[in-house]
């Protein structure tokens, strides 16, 4: 009997052992195999766009130069003190509005967000992520790129542009 509780221990531990190792194994397999699908997947949808247009690169080109004609180059989150200054005070919703409606800039100067209001507010430039600028507090952007970009404050729409020449 003792053998046989010593075998049964054994089958027991070794399946416990193969159901853990199946589990790890199975999930590495899927995720494994959806990998090489999906890479082999555009690997082929180039080549049957170029079949099929000739030339796929004048479309990319053109969804890129529409992208950099409304705002030329990404602002650059940075430190001040800055050469402009654009205010705004934090307001109920869609009721706010910059202290200018447009400013113009030289490139590679800096533009000096203000929230002179008591509330959080949200400024979004040329299409990025919003940056959050507590009541009383400032944050700077600099512009390397001549251009127009669009400035939105996303709590209360108040709208500016900047025009970098």
């Amino acid at each position: 009997m003792t053998r046989a509780a010593a075998f049964l221990l054994a089958l027991v531990l070794l399946a416990f052992g193969l159901t853990g190792c199946g589990d790890d194994k199975a999930d590495s397999d899927s995720g494994a195999k959806d990998t090489p699908a999906a890479s082999d997947q555009s690997d082929d949808a180039p080549d049957d766009a170029a079949d099929d247009d000739g030339d796929d690169s004048t479309d990319d080109d053109s969804d890129d130069s529409a992208d950099s004609a409304e705002n030329p180059a990404e602002p650059v989150f940075t430190e001040g003190p800055g050469d402009a200054t654009l205010s705004f005070a934090s307001a109920t919703l869609g009721e706010g509005e910059f202290d200018q409606s447009e400013i113009t800039i030289s490139v590679g100067q800096t533009v000096e967000f203000v929230n002179t209001g008591d509330q959080v507010g949200a400024v979004e430039v040329a299409g990025l992520d919003g940056v959050t600028i507590s009541g009383g507090l400032k944050e700077y952007y600099r512009f390397d790129v001549a251009g127009t970009y669009s400035v939105e404050e996303d709590i209360s729409g108040a709208t500016a542009m900047i025009i970098v020449e």
